[in-house]
C-alpha cells in the first residue's frame, strides 16, 4: 500500500482496479470520529474556524466512505471478489491505524496492535 516504504515490483498486483479504488474509497471515510469530534469545538476564535475546517473535511470523508459502499456493492459478484475486497480494506485500514498512532504519539504498544492483527486475520473469510 501506498506509503508504507519502498513498493516493489512483486507487491503490484493489479487484479481488478475498479475493485481496488472501491475499496480504498470505502476506507477513506472511516467513520469520520476524529472529524466529528473536532468539528464540535468552540464556536468562536480560533476554535470555531478549526471546528468549521473539521465540519467541511468530515462531509467530504463521510461521502467517499459512502461513494465507496456504493460502488463496492455492485462489484462484489462473487466470493473471490468479495475476499479481494476484504483483503484490501484489511490492508488498507492496517496502514491507517499505524499511521494514527504514530499521529497521536503511539498510544497503542506493538503487542496491542499485533492483537489487532492477529483479531483482523481470523476476520477475514477462510481460503
Amino acid at each position: 500500500m501506498h506509503g508504507s516504504g519502498r513498493v516493489r515490483s512483486k507487491e503490484i498486483h493489479r487484479k481488478d482496479e475498479n475493485l481496488e479504488r472501491a475499496a480504498i474509497t470505502l476506507t477513506e471515510g472511516g467513520g469520520g470520529a476524529l472529524y466529528l469530534v473536532c468539528s464540535k469545538l468552540k464556536k468562536h476564535g480560533i476554535e470555531g474556524k478549526i471546528a468549521k475546517v473539521f465540519h467541511e473535511i468530515l462531509l467530504d470523508e463521510v461521502g467517499h466512505k459512502d461513494s465507496g459502499g456504493n460502488a463496492l456493492a455492485s462489484l462484489l459478484t462473487d466470493r473471490e471478489s468479495f475476499e479481494r475486497a476484504a483483503q484490501i480494506i484489511g490492508e488498507v485500514s492496517n496502514q491507517r491505524l499505524r499511521m494514527r498512532n504514530e499521529q497521536f504519539g503511539f498510544p497503542l504498544r506493538a503487542r496491542q496492535l499485533a492483537v489487532l492483527d492477529q483479531n483482523a486475520q481470523r476476520s477475514l473469510p477462510a481460503r
